[in-house]
């Protein structure tokens, strides 16, 4: 029987929390063939030292608690899961290679992100130092349960700030974390680390109700242009897409905007592909932290939808304006937890295994029926990303689970003006090349909903004399980052 590396303290003496829901739902979720794990990688020019990053991620996991709990060992007939929280890491989480080329980063990058980091193991996160001939990535590969992509962001900051002060560089001054105009949820602010175990609150009624429940959900169409039956493969491709300028429109946030082109890009592709039209629904993960409360682990999100019906996705005006109503509800919904979801499907005495099996056996025999079609994580405007600096701009990626059916998950993020989207998507899904197509398809779509829709709304101006009532510019200011 394997055990654990001694820990300084016993077992049954340290400090230990129960699962929240999000957490224990990540736990169902994660397979080996479908890790529920979060990516998130920044570029940096130049040379990062293993050495001295090395030391950093020690100095960080050593300062948060929650970033090295591990799963408890429990009884088999338990109820809940707990973490527990060792005072030093059982394995060491960072990891290096070497690229010459951009095809061996993606291949790098690929197999880093192919399966969760065990969670009875600490910590329950993984760190790969890619270095190259001009610039070096930093890779976090995070189990979802342990992490969202605010707690990625936010301890990847601590590790890059600890690697200045050991690289004998001053620090840059903290700041806030800037409300993204296009994001919902509330801005996390740094400040001192408090106590990462206590327990979390119970899940409270979801707000707002959704609009469209009796169609059927759509599901993207797949295309396996280069795999046939003999070569396709399990695992997930990963693309990426910089777009120089962020696009803003009056009256509609940047989140707004790039829920609405995933579900007219959506829309265009099963029309492409002779799929009948369907109600389309994206996953929208929002960040409940509390305002102030700075951790650089945890997952504290709430899973909200954003819905269109058929006929509202083939009008990009009418489609912005949709989605627009139900971002605005979902921010009034303030803080509220998701609802028990799949964990209704067992009572609360209910052991976890057999939860377990239950929740997995209802997503394989009604995840087509009821899971949304696609998810969009946006963490907003990083104004101070990890490793950043004046003459350094850094390029950044966040990627969330991809499981099927949905098969494709988009992450959004600005800095230094520019909006930065990656795709993640399974091979039962798309192919490299289809994969590209899509992202191409996204990218124009994009451009089409933001043109399109001010040279409506300059017709519609026009014929009302100039007079217009719609919602102004500082309405996009009214939002707050999410959280995975």
């Amino acid at each position: 029987m394997n055990r654990r590396a001694p820990s300084v303290a016993e077992p049954d003496q340290l400090p230990r929390s129960p699962f929240g829901l999000i957490d224990e739902l990540s736990c169902y979720y994660d397979t080996p063939a479908e890790p529920n794990n979060e990516l998130f990688e920044v570029q940096v020019p130049g040379t990062i030292d293993y050495l001295t990053l090395r030391q950093a991620v020690a100095g960080a996991l050593a300062a948060a608690p929650r970033a090295r709990g591990r799963m408890a060992a429990g009884r088999a007939l338990r109820r809940r899961y707990s973490w527990e929280f060792p005072l030093v890491p059982d394995v060491e989480p960072l990891s290096r290679t070497t690229w010459s080329d951009e095809r061996e980063l993606a291949m790098a990058r690929v197999g880093f992100m192919a399966s969760s980091p065990p969670l009875r193991t600490s910590p329950p996160v993984r760190l790969l130092l890619a270095s190259g001939p001009d610039a070096s990535c930093v890779m976090l590969n995070a189990h979802h349960a342990a992490m969202d992509g605010m707690s990625c962001v936010e301890f990847l900051r601590d590790v890059a700030a600890r690697y200045r002060t050991l690289a004998a560089d001053p620090p840059p001054p903290q700041t806030s974390v800037e409300p993204n105009p296009g994001s919902l949820g509330t801005p996390a602010v740094l400040e001192p680390q408090r106590s990462c175990w206590r327990p979390e609150p119970p899940p409270q009624p979801r707000g707002p109700v959704r609009d469209i429940r009796r169609h059927l959900v759509a599901r993207i169409a797949p295309e396996w242009d280069r795999l046939t039956p003999r070569n396709r493969r399990d695992g997930c491709g990963l693309r990426l897409l910089l777009v120089p300028a962020v696009p803003r429109l009056p009256g509609a946030t940047v989140n707004d905007l790039l829920v609405a082109a995933l579900i007219a890009t959506i829309s265009r592709w099963n029309a492409a592909h002779r799929r009948p039209p369907a109600a389309i629904r994206i996953t929208v993960p929002v960040n409940v932290r509390e305002p102030g409360l700075h951790g650089v682990a945890g997952n504290d999100t709430r899973i909200a939808t954003v819905t269109a019906d058929p006929r509202t996705a083939a009008d990009p005006p009418s489609l912005l304006a949709a989605v627009t109503r139900q971002t605005r509800a979902l921010r009034r919904a303030g803080r509220q937890r998701a609802s028990a979801g799949p964990l209704g499907l067992a009572p609360g005495w209910c052991p976890v295994a057999l939860k377990r099996l239950a929740v997995r056996t209802a997503l394989r025999g009604l995840g087509r029926f009821v899971c949304d079609t696609s998810m969009l994580t946006n963490l907003g405007n990083v104004p101070d990303p990890p490793w950043s600096e004046a003459a350094r701009p850094v390029r950044m990626a966040v990627a969330g689970p991809a499981r099927m059916p949905r098969g494709l998950a988009v992450g959004a993020m600005t800095a230094d003006g520019q909006l930065q989207l990656s795709f993640r998507y399974r091979y039962a899904l798309f192919d490299e090349a289809a994969a590209a197509r899509f992202v191409a398809t996204y990218a124009a779509t994009l451009g089409e909903l933001t043109t399109g829709t001010r040279a409506r709304e300059r017709t519609d101006a026009d014929r009302q004399g100039g007079d217009t009532d719609g919602p102004t510019a500082s309405s996009a200011q009214d939002s707050r980052l999410p959280g995975r």
